[in-house]
Order: C-alpha cells, then structure tokens, then sequence
C-alpha cells in the first residue's frame, strides 16, 4: 500500500483497523482518519 489515499472518500466508515499496516512512510496518515467523520474506531 503506497499511501491512504482511499480512505478520503470513506467518509460513513466508521471501523478502521490498519494492524499490520506499515505506516512509517505514510506521512499524511492521521490526515487521512481525521477525514472520517463517522470513525468510531481505529485499530493501529
């Protein structure tokens, strides 16, 4: 996965469990969750 991009369009998603995901290299991640209005759970 190069970035989170496809989260942006998301906006009813309201679990997100992204264990496993190598987040070092993406730079905008926490951007991209707080696009999330409905996020009711994130799982890192």
């Amino acid at each position: 996965m190069d970035n989170l991009d496809w989260l942006y369009p998301l906006s009813s998603l309201k679990y997100l469990n992204l264990t496993g995901i190598d987040l070092h290299r993406e730079t905008n991640w926490l951007q991209a969750v707080a696009t999330l209005p409905s996020l009711l759970a994130l799982q890192l």
